[in-house]
């Protein structure tokens, strides 16, 4: 699969750069994903649940 990153992402990875256990957990998560045929050869995932639980609405007069 193609991966693309946000620039926050990076700056996120930057500002953990003396967490070298991090850094290499990260680096093995987006190799499986790039090498993954489909979001079926990933391993461990896990499909993101949202509840919403009220809106705001702005409106002009």
């Amino acid at each position: 699969m193609k991966t693309e990153f946000r620039n926050s992402f990076a700056k996120n990875l930057r500002a953990r750069r003396k967490d070298k256990d991090f850094l290499d957990r990260v680096k093995e998560v987006i190799e499986e994903v790039e090498q993954a045929a489909d979001l079926s050869g990933v391993a461990n995932l896990k499909k993101l649940r949202v509840t919403i639980v009220g809106f705001a609405s702005a409106t002009s007069a």
